[in-house]
């Protein structure tokens, strides 16, 4: 049998063929989820939809001989927080069968209570090697939650850095792999929550990777680039160990 590896996307698909590249070699079938986006639809859809996806490998898997003991589910930046949030809705929901063995989550974004302000005094770096002004922070936050003042910013679904201890423990799969980038604003809280992963029965892999700013892998170039395929591969260590 195949194993389904759901990839959440947020960008165009053709940057995501660099990393399904990397995936199918190992001889996985990659799904890609376009799941609605803010603000016509705002927080929480996008995740359900990630959820409803899941669900669909998990109820399609005999038709199309996949394998459902390897499901596993990958996203970069918000994508890497909807990675957690969605194992924990799944895992809410209840629904009995469905086996998430591993989580790979490239740069995610995991404390929605931190301003960028609060990240660059983290690591002042990320403030000189930025490329997005500091406006857009509001705009993508405010399309997102539709100004929303009720919301709580702490809530797992929207901050999965900040969940309890043991609902990481039951949600989450043992296999954890996070990708941070040290010229990244998110870079501590990458380190910070992978080290909370650590524990007895836990895989949890990953690395910084070093002079990479945030999304350095989703720049348009034709030209191949070493670091980003390293990364890559590095990721998908603990992937490749199940296959074989």
């Amino acid at each position: 049998m195949d194993a389904p590896f759901i990839a959440l996307r947020l960008q165009a698909v053709w940057v995501d063929a660099r990393w399904a590249a990397h995936v199918v070699q190992t001889g996985t079938v990659l799904v890609s989820v376009g799941y609605r986006l803010a603000p016509e639809h705002p927080y929480p859809t996008p995740i359900e939809d990630c959820v409803d996806a899941i669900r669909w490998v998990h109820a399609h898997a005999q038709e199309y001989d996949w394998d459902l003991a390897s499901i596993w589910l990958s996203g970069f930046s918000v994508g890497g927080n909807m990675v957690f949030a969605a194992a924990m809705m799944l895992h809410n929901g209840g629904l009995e069968g469905v086996n998430l063995a591993a989580i790979f989550s490239f740069y995610p974004l995991l404390d929605r209570t931190l301003s960028r302000e609060d990240k660059y005094r983290m690591n002042p770096i990320a403030a000189e090697k930025v490329s997005t002004p500091k406006s857009w922070d509001k705009l993508f936050v405010d399309c997102y939650l539709r100004s929303n003042p009720a919301v709580d910013l702490s809530a797992k679904y929207l901050s999965p850095g900040l969940a309890l201890d043991e609902v990481l423990r039951e949600a989450l799969p043992t296999r954890i792999t996070i990708m941070t980038c040290g010229w990244d604003a998110l870079l501590e809280e990458g380190e910070v929550f992978r080290k909370r992963l650590v524990a007895p029965g836990q895989n949890v892999g990953g690395r910084i990777v070093e002079e990479a700013a945030h999304t350095f892998d989703r720049v348009p170039s034709r030209k191949p680039s070493t670091q980003m395929d390293k990364m890559y591969s590095d990721a998908l260590v603990q992937l490749k160990e199940k296959v074989r």
